[in-house]
C-alpha cells in the first residue's frame, strides 16, 4: 500500500462486517425454509465521530479460526492513531512517522462484538506498520497477520535513509485469538533498496497435512 493509494481512498470509510445472529442447525427432516438466517450490519472497529482521518478505515481483511468458529479476527487500514488534520486552509493530513495504521480486531461471538482492538506494534524493530492487512490461522488456532513497514526516520540506519526508507513486510502472531499480537518477525529482505508492497500471507490449517502450521508470505 503506497501513501498516494491510501490517502486517495474514500474519506471516512467505516469498517463494516455482517455477523451471523441466527443460523438454525438442518435435521434430516428440515424444511429447506429452516436454513433462513437473518444478519446485521456491526460496526468492527471503535466508534469515533472525529476528527477525521482519526476515524478513517479502509482495507479490510477477515479470518476465521478452524478450531474456534466463532473466533473471528479482522484487520484494516485504521488511522486513529494520527493526529487530526490541520484546521488551515488547504488543511494537511500527513502520515505520521513512527504511528502505526495497522489495525486489528478480535471476536468470539461470531462478529457480534469485537471486544479486542488495536494497532499492531513494530517498534522494538524500529519500524511502524503501514498497512495491507493479511490475515490467516493455522490447525492450533493461532492468528497471523502480515503488514508492511516503514522504518523510523529517527532511528533509521544511514543505509536505510539513502535508499528512501522503502517499506518491508513483517508478519506479526496472536496466541489468544488475535487480542494480542506480541511477537512478529520481518519476512521480506534486508535489503534497504527494495519496496515492499501487496502482501499476502496462508497457513497450512490442515491437521492431516505433512506441512501442518507452515505459514506463507508473498
Amino acid at each position: 500500500m503506497t501513501l498516494c493509494k491510501l490517502r486517495h481512498s474514500l474519506a471516512g470509510r467505516i469498517l463494516l462486517i455482517s455477523a451471523l445472529l441466527a443460523a438454525p442447525s438442518l435435521g434430516p427432516g428440515a424444511q429447506l425454509a429452516a436454513a433462513t438466517s437473518t444478519f446485521t450490519n456491526v460496526q468492527v472497529n471503535q466508534p469515533l465521530a472525529g476528527p477525521f482521518p482519526k476515524n478513517k478505515q479502509n482495507e479490510p481483511s477477515l479470518a476465521q479460526n478452524p478450531t474456534k468458529p466463532l473466533n473471528l479476527i479482522a484487520g484494516s487500514n485504521d488511522e486513529i492513531g494520527l493526529p487530526a488534520c490541520t484546521n488551515t486552509t488547504s488543511s494537511s493530513c500527513p502520515f505520521t512517522n513512527g504511528v502505526s495504521v495497522s489495525g486489528f480486531y478480535a471476536s468470539f461471538d461470531g462478529g457480534q462484538t469485537w471486544p479486542c482492538q488495536g494497532l499492531i506494534d513494530l517498534s522494538r524493530f524500529g519500524e511502524y506498520a503501514f498497512g495491507d492487512p493479511a490475515q490467516a490461522f493455522d490447525s492450533r488456532g493461532n492468528a497471523y497477520y502480515g503488514t508492511l513497514a516503514f522504518p523510523n526516520s529517527l532511528t533509521a540506519t544511514h543505509d536505510q535513509l539513502a535508499t528512501g526508507l522503502q517499506a518491508d513486510f513483517f508478519v506479526a502472531k496472536s496466541s489468544d485469538g488475535g487480542c494480542h499480537y506480541p511477537s512478529a518477525a520481518m519476512v521480506s529482505s534486508t535489503s534497504p533498496a527494495l519496496f515492499d508492497d501487496r502482501d499476502a500471507i496462508a497457513a497450512d490449517s490442515n491437521p492431516g497435512s505433512p506441512f501442518r502450521d507452515n505459514v506463507y508470505a508473498a
